[in-house]
């Protein structure tokens, strides 16, 4: 996938993002991926992750602290 950063865990964000039925939050993506609710964790997930794919288009904030895949445009 163009724009992924080199880290399985990306993969991992983006397969839970696509596999959710909701935007979701860090905390809520932090227990599926397992990786620890520890504030330093949420953070972690929220500042270097999320917003490293949000900078590549891979995911969006839908409203602050939700992220989710971006829908595709349709042609008008």
């Amino acid at each position: 996938m163009p724009g992924l950063p080199d880290n399985p865990i990306y993969q991992q964000i983006l397969t839970a993002l696509i596999d959710a039925a909701a935007p979701q939050r860090c905390p809520d993506l932090c227990r599926t991926l397992a990786t620890g609710t520890e504030p330093t964790h949420i953070s972690g997930m929220r500042n270097k992750r999320l917003k490293r794919l949000t900078s590549a288009g891979l995911v969006v904030e839908t409203e602050p602290g939700l992220f989710a895949i971006p829908t595709p445009r349709t042609a008008d």
